[in-house]
């Protein structure tokens, strides 16, 4: 169909008949795809080929998420009929594309809200309700500028939980949850609620133990993956003195070392201490300037470190419970021949250095035995138990002075590190070290883009990382610029303010290395932040009833914003469709939320009105208001329902029926009247509280009785001007199966035969009245096909009629030319000729 190849009317014709007829309306809509993509000019006849007969796009209903693609199909059964080349073509179209736009079947979703999609083809549509919502798709974490600091801090910066949409745009109202996962601090609050911008904050407080401190958030109920922010507990101010080992068991005559460190509040290391030693008991234990005590006799005695005078911190410390003191007691036993091995610290514990870098001092240890001599060659394997790290060696062996050492380099990931030192059964040591983040590398920007009104502000962070990604955390203060002063501004703690229309950029430089964020400035006044509809809930008590509600929209201050436009949207428009002026209407039963949301501010908080529908009766009628029968006949009457507004009720409920005289007439629960004898009686229904009446009339029975099967000479054969009358004007639509409607075709209309006077104009006609089953004149055929074959009394009548016709009993053709000397006849469908013939023939 392309290159130039030739493309005539007649070629198009015959390729929509073979994709119709080969494939039924599955390929019809392919064929039809295939011809529109087609040069339509080519082709300006009308054919007859299938159309669809009818169309639907599934799903029916579906909810996207903003911002999502998703695929529609269009499926439908088909037709013939007559069409021009345009009706080939499908119209896509969507009710609101501020909501959802499709083309090509393919459904975008755009804003939240509701919308209507619709696919029309050959005058034929289908329609879709979709819902778009914005729910967490990613969750952002950011906390205070500096997050080196003491132990024990409370953060005057909150942390924020940035919620964004799989769009990128801020969710309100999601549920985050804030969790301390290092370092022993608090959270509060531990659950926060996202607010119009998509921000949960919660204050941080450091544990009381120096080192790393981490914080996660999660969203609540949703797939979003956890988000971790890392700060550093640093010592508070030195406030005692800490003696190591705080006890000790020493031998008459055996020199050990004591050490003194500066600790702050709460047993952190603050430094290496300045330290006056002395003893409580001379006469047990002796100690040196240096921290290195000797036992003389047996008994116990504490060994005591007072800060120095020339400590920077001795002042601090003076004013401290015993005066900023340490103590180490001292057990001091017999001398015996044995000998002691001590595994000792010499230097590189509790080093800092950045990630990536090999630390200055090496980690060096000391075995001496009881006497204080080295342990030479004792081999020592070293191991890395917590952080990322690599050692120098993982074993060496001591020198002849018992000692040896190797080296650390940090890897990538900032943090504690700990090194286990093991001299096989002598025992071990560790060393621990902090990995500190690098030098900055980059500058993240929260949020990446903004919307604002003219006046409005709003706070821009940051976060700084370095090339492995680790969150800096000592750092300069940031300097904060815009693109363009006239449009926005923005204060030295990132605060920007919207001066005039337009773009500009937002800049954060952090030790030269710069973050961006793009800002758009809408020229118009506030801001809208939530919308406000003028009722909570609207009510219906019939279909078809309009109510109209207002809304008004308001900034975050609570003012009123003038001239702010709406967007209205269903959850359910079966149940209710609402205007873009918001007028309600009713459509069917059930209960259903309107929407209404600022089409300027997708962050604004909609609002919602509760819409309930329901039907009371108010009116009741019988269809036909009067009867005229003959005795021994039976007609069905109809009884319909409706609410104030004229509309059927969906439920109708069980009608109960009631005669006046059951002598002239009888009635059946489902409404079927039976003249019983010749007289006049009141016929009455009731239904959902209301009642209403028919008069019957019944006259005596004029018909003779049909002959007997097989004395076709009991009545004249039927001529040219005889009609066989094919009736379903009384057809029950409640049959659920062949059997059900076989059972009514029995009960309710009895036998088949001439009658002599059909219409009271001496019509002679073969009346065969029968439970209708589907909504077209093919399943009723097939009902009545199956009947005659299956119930020998009326296929004997069957074969009675073809008596009279002047055939045989045995002789079961019924010919064409034979059939065209009568008229059949539908009285409710005047085009029915053809099926009714159809019908007769294939039952032969």
């Amino acid at each position: 169909m392309r290159n130039g190849s030739p493309r005539t009317p007649h070629r198009r014709s015959k390729f929509l008949k073979f994709v119709a007829h080969a494939g039924g309306a599955r390929y019809f809509l392919l064929g039809t795809f295939l011809l529109a993509a087609c040069d339509s000019s080519t082709y300006g006849e009308v054919v007859e080929t299938d159309t669809p007969a009818s169309l639907a796009l599934q799903p029916a209903t579906l909810q996207m998420e903003e911002g999502e693609d998703r695929s529609m199909a269009l499926v439908g059964s088909s037709e013939r009929r007559r069409i021009g080349d345009s009706d080939h073509l499908i119209a896509w179209s969507s009710s609101d594309p501020t909501v959802a736009t499709i083309r090509n079947g393919v459904v975008q979703a755009v804003g939240t809200g509701a919308a209507t999609l619709t696919a029309t083809i050959a005058g034929t549509s289908a329609t879709s309700t979709v819902q778009v919502v914005r729910t967490p798709a990613e969750l952002e974490l950011r906390g205070p500028a500096s997050r080196v600091a003491p132990v024990a801090t409370v953060h005057d910066e909150p942390l924020e939980a940035v919620v964004l949409s799989r769009a990128g745009r801020p969710v309100a109202g999601a549920e985050v949850r804030f969790d301390v996962t290092e370092g022993g601090g608090t959270v509060s609050p531990v659950v926060a609620e996202t607010d119009a911008e998509g921000v949960a904050r919660a204050v941080w407080s450091y544990g009381l133990q120096s080192g790393p401190q981490q914080v996660a958030a999660e969203v609540l109920h949703a797939a979003v993956p956890k988000r971790a922010i890392g700060g550093q507990a640093v010592a508070g101010p030195a406030f005692s003195v800490r003696v190591s080992p705080e006890e000790v068991e020493l031998k008459q005559g055996v020199p050990f070392h004591f050490s003194a460190e500066f600790v702050d509040l709460y047993g952190n290391f603050v430094s290496d201490a300045a330290v006056d030693w002395s003893t409580t008991d001379p006469d047990v234990v002796q100690v040196g300037e240096d921290g290195w005590a000797t036992a003389l006799t047996e008994g116990e005695g504490l060994v005591v470190a007072r800060p120095s005078a020339s400590a920077a911190s001795f002042s601090t410390m003076a004013q401290s419970p015993g005066h900023g003191r340490g103590n180490a007691r001292v057990r001091v036993g017999e001398v015996d021949g044995g000998s002691n091995t001590t595994i000792a610290i010499m230097s590189g514990n509790v080093q800092t250095g950045s990630v990536g870098r090999k630390l200055p001092g090496s980690l060096s240890l000391r075995i001496t035995d009881g006497s204080g001599a080295g342990v030479r060659d004792q081999e020592v394997r070293w191991t890395v138990v917590v952080g990322d790290a690599t050692l120098g060696s993982g074993s060496t062996r001591t020198n002849p002075a018992g000692r040896t050492s190797t080296s650390l380099t940090f890897g990538s990931q900032s943090g504690t590190v700990v090194v286990m030192a093991t001299a096989g059964s002598l025992g071990s040591v560790s060393f621990v070290a902090t990995a500190m983040p690098g030098s900055v590398s980059s500058v993240i920007m929260t949020p990446k883009s903004a919307s604002m009104q003219k006046g409005d502000n709003r706070h821009f962070a940051f976060s700084v990382r370095d090339q492995f990604g680790n969150a800096v955390t000592s750092h300069a203060a940031p300097r904060w610029s815009t693109g363009d002063a006239a449009v926005a501004s923005i204060s030295a703690d990132g605060v920007a303010t919207a001066l005039e229309g337009g773009t500009t950029t937002v800049r954060a430089s952090v030790d030269g290395v710069v973050g961006t964020a793009e800002l758009t400035v809408a020229p118009t006044g506030p801001a809208v932040a939530s919308v406000h509809a003028s009722t909570r809930s609207v009510n219906f008590t019939a279909l078809g009833v309009e109510a109209t509600v207002t809304a008004v929209a308001r900034s975050g201050a609570g003012q009123d914003v003038p001239d702010a436009a709406f967007r209205w949207s269903s959850s359910d428009q079966g149940v209710a469709t609402v205007s873009p002026a918001g007028r309600i209407v009713s459509r069917g039963v059930g209960k259903a939320m309107v929407i209404v949301a600022a089409t300027c501010c997708d962050a604004a908080t909609a609002d919602t009105v509760s819409v309930s529908v329901t039907q009371t009766a108010r009116h009741i009628s019988i269809e036909p208001a009067s009867l005229r029968l003959r005795v021994g006949t039976s007609q069905g009457v109809k009884v319909t329902v409706k609410d104030a507004n004229g509309h059927d009720l969906e439920t109708q409920g069980t009608p109960f029926w009631t005669t006046s005289n059951a002598s002239v007439m009888t009635v059946s629960p489902t409404g079927i009247v039976k003249a019983e004898g010749q007289g006049s009686a009141v016929l009455t229904v009731t239904s959902a509280s209301l009642s209403t009446t028919a008069t019957v009339v019944v006259t005596a029975d004029a018909t003779p009785p049909p002959p007997a099967v097989g004395n076709p000479d009991a009545i004249p054969s039927p001529t040219g001007a005889d009609r066989i009358i094919l009736d379903s004007r009384e057809s029950l639509q409640a049959a659920k199966s062949l059997g059900e409607a076989r059972q009514l075709f029995s009960n309710v209309h009895g036998s088949w035969g001439f009658t002599r006077d059909f219409d009271g104009r001496g019509t002679r006609a073969l009346v065969a009245k029968w439970v209708g089953v589907g909504n077209n004149w093919g399943d009723q055929s097939r009902m009545i096909q199956q009947y005659l074959y299956d119930e020998d009394r009326v296929q004997d009548i069957y074969i009675q009629w073809r008596q009279w016709m002047g055939r045989t009993v045995h002789d079961t053709d019924v010919g064409h030319g034979v059939m065209r000397r009568f008229d059949f006849v539908n009285p409710g469908d005047r085009g029915s000729p053809n099926a009714a013939r159809k019908m007769l023939r294939t039952t032969g």
